[in-house]
């Protein structure tokens, strides 16, 4: 954990690191930087929720990628990465039945600063998934929008019903 730590400290800043190669493998295998919950088996990449965020931004995805198939458990955009995590909700027999909470973490390139908008794009991600129908009413989203500084004016989480946006450093 340290020394995933320690090469994120020496990435996230730099603007000529590649936030699609070499940033996002490492938060793909460090989940736990968002919490305990998240560091478990049950938070998995989810690429039919994925399908839906790509299809609402498809005027801005990078096309073509280099080698999509190698990575197709996150969408590209100019200047981000997005992936989409969850993990299943269970009724009183313990059978799934949709998805209990959604991870959604959006990855700026290296020395960019989170501004309003960008903070918003993530609320809109959110709204476009629950209008896809794949998710339930009760199902918990949560997005992290990641960037190497923070706007004043786009500090503050945005809470809506079930859904939080936090821009983080």
């Amino acid at each position: 954990r340290l020394k995933l730590i320690e090469t994120l400290e020496r990435l996230v800043d730099d603007p000529s690191s590649d936030e699609l190669h070499e940033i996002q493998p490492l938060f793909e295998a460090g989940l736990w930087i968002f919490g305990p919950e998240y560091e478990g088996i049950s938070f998995t990449s989810n690429r039919s929720l994925l399908t839906v965020v790509k299809k609402f931004l498809e005027d801005n995805l990078i096309e073509p990628l280099k080698n999509p198939r190698k990575r197709p458990d996150l969408v590209a955009l100019p200047d981000s990465t997005i992936g989409i995590y969850s993990r299943d909700a269970y009724d009183g027999r313990g059978e799934v039945n949709g998805i209990g909470k959604l991870l959604i973490v959006e990855l700026k390139r290296g020395g960019f600063e989170i501004t309003r908008q960008e903070r918003s794009q993530a609320q809109d991600y959110a709204s476009e998934l629950r209008k896809s129908g794949k998710t339930q009413r009760e199902t918990v989203i949560v997005g992290f929008v990641l960037g190497s500084c923070i706007a004043e004016d786009a500090r503050e989480e945005i809470q809506e019903g079930k859904t939080t946006i936090y821009p983080r450093t």
